[in-house]
């Protein structure tokens, strides 16, 4: 167990042996478990070392959010633990429930500071947060019993202070919603942590990711855009895989290592840090940068299209982002539009309407149902529910790509905006000076597509001289993406591409591709094959590939894979010849008769000693077992 996961646990161990001496006492839990945060007792991430809890149920982001208007958060360094008592909101609120949740601490403040000796203020005219706070006796603890202690004594101390504070304010604002979260909140609170944790412990998910072995500490400086090339069955795939590793971590990885940290690594970072794109012949541009594609679900009410990202924007944008953070020296991530929404229709899942004010706040409606995260089911005040609300709409709205139209459907738009910043702002998480990543999208079969048509312009922007920061930076205007977004590639992006040379396709391979790529070959290695060192197997493939050297090329070999038998399992050879190399051997010299098919495997077969190789007159050339 990690030091964060034994931390987390002892704090909710902590928390709930009080919840059993007094049913009263409450706290908040993490109420969604995102990917790779199933497990966890409270909002935070291992990542950044921190995670939250809160006591009261304050409606001005959203319950048990670390950003809560009060938290209790604990902090995990190299020299230790810690905690703070969190008071914070934004100096701007939006409506008369964050006025009241700005007011509320800031009548608290000279409460706090009289009674507590670690008070802790950021005071500035500058600064767009109220924010004081409480903060850990000693600024690192050694030992977590000994934290908890302390924490102990402010919370016994802290509770009564808000609980009759907060009485005393919703006598004069009675509208303002806050209280302590209630027994049956508490419940289904826990009950829901503990049906996730159920569900997402079992051994395959819960894996811990396998630590690098490596060959090197030295960092390593890769090429931006590499083609891993050769002939089938030498492992193109596999290898890319690894090298996504490799470019992520910075780290070289162990041959007898590859497999697991190749499975383990993309299974966790697929849809994050690395993507996974085959091209074909029908793929793109549409597909893979942006474009215009028919509304399958409007059919009903006749044509229509809707914008479209591609595999490649969405992995451009995510390394921008970090790459732009990273630049400007950023302390803190905002919550993507996704994330933010995802709190919003929090209710939706509970199976409870999302009330909503329009501009004019004397008139309401109600968000019903998520459709397929396409659009947003209302109803209005006046009862009418034939209209929906486009999600696509909103993101545009949400980060000012488009302006607000006040006709028509256009009023209920901007309300929903309003709250979605609202909760944004209580999600923004401080993470210290923000680290450069890199990100890799992987091509596989980068050959079979059109790729003129698939890259179009961004092969200029693929050059390293060209990316956004370099000396040449170029950003050029996309068909499909609104006329103000110019699109540039950052230089955290690395992209890695897999040639089989045997395919008729590689001939599409323009000059302009091959000039922006480096390429690396991949060749059949059988000494990578424990089963195959110093076999007889080893000795057949040397064997053939020496001849097929000779008499088509290097392009044309039998790659070591055909020879690999699948995990837990032993080489089936009679299957691998018949079914896998033999069937390729006919392909490749199809038009060659003057080389028999026959005669270059009967040479070769000699080396493993109880099979041969004939001709039949039904299924042609077949490997048997020797009688």
């Amino acid at each position: 167990m990690s030091k964060y996961k034994e931390f987390e646990e002892k704090v909710f161990n902590w928390l709930m042996d009080k919840h059993k001496n007094d049913s009263a006492f409450t706290f908040s839990l993490r109420k969604v478990g995102k990917t790779g945060a199933e497990t966890d007792y409270f909002t935070g991430t291992e990542k950044s070392n921190y995670f939250g809890t809160t006591f009261w149920h304050i409606i001005v982001a959203y319950p048990g959010n670390a950003n809560e208007l009060i938290g209790l958060i604990f902090k995990l360094n190299e020299q230790g633990y810690s905690y703070i008592f969190r008071f914070q909101q934004t100096k701007t609120p939006h409506n008369d429930q964050n006025k009241n949740g700005l007011d509320f601490i800031r009548l608290l403040k000279p409460i706090i500071k009289s009674n507590f000796q670690k008070y802790s203020e950021v005071d500035t005219e500058k600064n767009k947060i109220e924010y004081f706070s409480i903060e850990s006796p000693k600024s690192n603890y050694e030992s977590i019993d000994s934290l908890l202690a302390d924490a102990d004594i402010d919370l016994k101390k802290l509770i009564p202070i808000v609980d009759q504070e907060l009485l005393n304010f919703k006598k004069i604002y009675p509208e303002f919603s806050a209280q302590k979260f209630s027994e049956a909140e508490f419940k289904t609170m826990l009950d829901k942590f503990k049906t996730r944790r159920a569900n997402f412990s079992k051994p395959d998910i819960m894996t811990p990711p396998l630590k690098p072995v490596l060959v090197n500490q030295a960092k390593i400086n890769r090429p931006l855009n590499t083609i891993l090339y050769g002939p089938p069955g030498t492992g193109k795939t596999y290898n890319s895989i690894v090298k996504a590793a490799e470019i992520i971590t910075g780290e070289q990885y162990e041959t007898k290592e590859r497999y697991e940290i190749a499975k383990q690594f993309f299974r966790n970072e697929s849809g994050k840090q690395v993507e996974f794109v085959t091209f074909h012949q029908n793929y793109s541009y549409e597909d893979f940068v942006a474009g215009l594609r028919p509304d399958v679900e409007a059919a009903s009410i006749g044509l229509r299209f809707v914008e479209h990202k591609g595999i490649f924007y969405k992995i451009c944008q995510r390394a921008k982002e970090n790459y732009q953070q990273y630049s400007s020296g950023q302390t803190f991530i905002e919550p993507t539009f996704e994330e933010v929404l995802e709190v919003f229709l929090q209710p939706l899942v509970e199976d409870e309407e999302i009330e909503v004010a329009t501009i004019a706040r004397n008139v309401t409606f109600h968000i019903t149902a998520n459709n397929n995260g396409k659009n947003l089911s209302f109803r209005k005040q006046s009862g009418g529910t034939q209209h929906t609300l486009s999600i696509s709409t909103l993101k545009d709205l949400y980060y000012e790509k488009r302006e607000y139209n006040l006709q028509g459907l256009g009023i209920y738009f901007r309300p929903v905006v309003d709250k979605l910043k609202q909760i944004a702002k209580g999600m923004r998480k401080e993470t210290g000076k923000i680290a450069l990543k890199n990100y890799v999208l992987i091509i596989d079969e980068i050959n079979r597509a059109n790729i003129s048509r698939v890259f179009g312009e961004l092969i200029t922007l693929l050059e390293p001289d060209k990316r956004l920061g370099a000396a040449n930076e170029l950003r050029l205007r996309l068909p499909g993406l609104p006329e103000e977004e110019l699109f540039s590639v950052p230089p955290n992006l690395y992209i890695v591409g897999t040639m089989n040379t045997a395919d008729k396709s590689i001939a599409l391979i323009d000059i302009a591709l091959r000039r922006r790529f480096v390429f690396e070959d991949i060749y059949p290695r059988p000494d990578l094959i424990d089963a195959l060192v110093n076999s007889p197997y080893n000795e057949f493939l040397k064997a053939l590939n020496e001849q097929i050297l000779a008499k088509k090329g290097p392009d044309f070999l039998i790659g070591h894979s055909y020879l690999m038998p699948d995990e837990g399992e032993e080489l089936d050879f009679l299957i691998a010849m018949n079914q896998k190399i033999i069937p390729l051997l006919n392909e490749y010299f199809y038009n060659q008769r003057n080389i028999s098919v026959l005669s270059l495997l009967q040479s070769s077969i000699a080396k493993v000693p109880g099979f041969v190789v004939e001709k039949d007159d039904y299924v042609g050339v077949v490997c048997k077992q020797a009688l």
